[in-house]
């Protein structure tokens, strides 16, 4: 019993989160090629959580083996996301995470209905504004501001009905 009272104290358990995730380089650090893909994000990137910069270094790493037109996509939308204020992030975040939990029925009921609308329909959809279709359908009503400049989000509760703009 004696030389458990004089053993030291055992460490504390390390968290995965604390053996499995290295630290993302400062912005200074990352490579020529890293920051000329990921140049949209640079102003954001010392805010950036070090799990969300991990991510973007992933992407950024895939980019050479993207197609044309998948590295154009992905400017875009990095261009994009960089326009939004941190309460517009928030709201495509949290609306994201709510279309994921949707049942795959429901999802696929949703992409069917997209289906059967004519071609007209889905070029106006797509075209209704500069800002990607994806982040119409994420969070409604902020492609309008995207566009605008706008710094105060007013999320609308629903997509607009057809012909009503």
């Amino acid at each position: 019993m004696s030389s458990l009272k004089n053993s030291p104290p055992a460490p504390p358990p390390a968290g995965p989160h604390l053996l499995s995730a290295p630290l993302a380089p400062e912005w200074k650090n990352l490579t020529p090629a890293q920051q000329s893909v990921l140049a949209p994000l640079r102003e954001d990137w010392p805010k950036m959580v070090n799990a969300r910069k991990l991510k973007w270094l992933e992407i950024a790493n895939r980019y050479p083996k993207m197609s044309p037109l998948e590295q154009q996509r992905l400017q875009d939308r990095m261009r994009e996301w960089a326009r939004l204020t941190p309460e517009q992030r928030q709201a495509v975040r949290e609306s994201f995470s709510a279309a994921r939990k949707l049942p795959a029925d429901k999802k696929q009921e949703k992409w069917q209905n997209y289906q059967q609308l004519a071609d007209e329909e889905k070029i106006r959809l797509q075209s209704a504004s500069s800002a990607p279709v994806r982040l119409q359908r994420l969070a409604p009503g902020l492609h309008a501001q995207i566009n605008a400049g706008s710094h105060r989000p007013v999320i609308a509760s629903k997509p607009l009905a057809a012909g009503s703009r």
